[in-house]
């Protein structure tokens, strides 16, 4: 019989995706491979305003995990003190670093865009919440054009809304574009901060292991607060078939 050991239910992937009458997907760390680029940029941002990593907090990625991007950008100005770089300039200067890598380098985790085709074939409704900046998840439709075909306009940046994750804003926006009621809907996460917000949205929650990030060392607290828990795509793709 199929298990969510250590989640917050006893009900099987099987169970918690049928009664959805609507999916939604964070994409970093949950549909694609994206933290070691972001070490990189993290790397390349420090350089520019003069700091190292040793000038950042232990925790610092699951710090911002789930932060708009102004979020972040507040943040690090905050906790590295740069007192020479707005918060608009360092926006931008993140900008410069990332684009790139969403419009040409960025790679679905595997089996990930399997799951999408399927599901939209379907006719499932389908939509993301993210944190990152909305310019790079359109860099990224224009790199994976059927990734903006599954979803149509039923996406949300936490850029486009006030709050950023935990908060349940993304979540409930992106619901209310794809028609869905947050009750009816399943969402995937690789963060506590996601699946909190997910379940102050009202909504079924699904962890997502990610090897790269190992869940930020959270991986037990995502499955006591989660519904269900994949260790991979091909989960779901036998789940589904």
């Amino acid at each position: 019989m199929e298990k969510n050991d250590g989640t917050r239910n006893n009900r099987t992937l099987k169970e918690i995706l049928s009664s959805a009458k609507g999916i939604i997907f964070d994409i970093d760390g949950t549909l694609a491979e994206t933290l070691g680029f972001w070490r990189d940029v993290d790397t390349a941002y420090l350089k520019r305003v003069g700091r190292t990593h040793a000038d950042l907090p232990e925790n610092n990625e699951e710090k911002c995990a789930g932060m708009s991007m102004p979020e972040i950008v507040q943040y690090y100005i905050k906790t590295l003190n740069i007192t020479d770089l707005t918060p608009e300039q360092g926006l931008a200067l993140f900008d410069e670093l990332v684009v790139d890598f969403y419009a040409t380098r960025v790679e679905f985790k595997p089996n990930a865009s399997e799951c999408l085709a399927y599901l939209h074939s379907r006719g499932v409704p389908l939509g993301y919440s993210t944190a990152m900046g909305k310019n790079y998840l359109l860099a990224m439709f224009d790199h994976y054009p059927e990734m903006r075909k599954a979803v149509g306009d039923a996406y949300t940046t936490t850029c486009m809304v006030n709050k950023g994750k935990p908060a349940p804003d993304v979540y409930l926006a992106t619901a209310e574009k794809m028609g869905v009621n947050p009750g009816d809907v399943v969402v995937f996460e690789d963060t506590i901060q996601g699946i909190q917000g997910a379940r102050a949205a009202g909504m079924a929650a699904v962890g997502v292991k990610d090897v790269t990030t190992d869940n930020y060392g959270r991986g037990d607290e995502i499955r006591a607060q989660a519904d269900g828990w994949i260790e991979s795509w091909q989960e779901v793709l036998d789940t589904l078939e």
